[in-house]
C-alpha cells in the first residue's frame, strides 16, 4: 500500500467567522443539512485505524473545516492518542491544521508546537483578513511565534523570528 493522506473535517462546516472570500460556507448553505455535527471519537477511531491499516511509509492527517479548532483541544489530544494506539513500525505520522487562528491561545500554540503540527493560517496582509481580524493580527503573531511555520507567499502566515 502507498502512503495515506486523510483530509479531516472534525467540525464539519462550523466556523466562528464569516469571511467574504470563503467558498465553503456558501457550499454548506446549499446542503439540506449544512452542519453535520462535531466528529465523535468513535468516528475518529475508525478513521485512524483504517488509515493506519492501509498506510505504508507515511500517514498524514490534515485538519480543516469550517474551522477545525472548534472541535476543541481535547478532541485533538484524543486524536493523537488514537494515532499512538494504531501506529505501526515504519509508518511516520504527520499532522497539519488549516485554521483561521481565532482560537489560538497559549494552550493551543503549545499543543501545536509540541506535537509538531504543520500549521496554516490566513495571509493576514490581505485587506479581507485585516477587516476580519483587526487587532487580532498582533495577538496571532504573539501566540504563534514559537510554532514552526512553513513560508509560502499566499496561504501560510509568515512570522519573523
Amino acid at each position: 500500500m502507498p502512503p495515506v493522506n486523510v483530509l479531516v473535517k472534525p467540525a464539519s462546516s462550523a466556523c466562528n467567522m464569516d469571511c467574504r472570500y470563503c467558498f465553503y460556507q456558501d457550499e454548506a448553505d446549499k446542503r439540506a443539512h449544512g452542519f453535520a455535527g462535531m466528529m465523535s471519537l468513535e468516528t475518529a477511531e475508525a478513521l485512524v485505524s483504517t488509515a493506519m491499516e492501509y498506510a505504508e511509509g507515511a500517514c498524514s492527517f490534515l485538519f480543516q473545516g469550517g474551522e477545525p479548532t472548534l472541535a476543541g483541544l481535547d478532541f485533538y489530544r484524543s486524536f493523537l492518542q488514537l494515532e499512538k494506539k494504531y501506529s505501526k513500525p515504519g509508518v511516520a505520522i504527520q499532522n497539519s491544521i488549516q485554521t483561521n487562528g481565532y482560537l489560538i491561545d497559549d494552550a493551543w500554540a503549545a499543543f501545536l508546537h509540541d506535537n509538531r503540527f504543520l500549521t496554516g493560517t490566513p495571509n493576514t496582509k490581505t485587506p479581507i483578513m485585516i477587516e476580519h481580524f483587526g487587532e487580532l493580527i498582533m495577538l496571532l503573531h504573539q501566540e504563534l511565534q514559537h510554532i514552526k511555520v512553513w513560508y509560502t507567499p499566499s496561504n501560510i502566515l509568515s512570522l519573523e523570528k
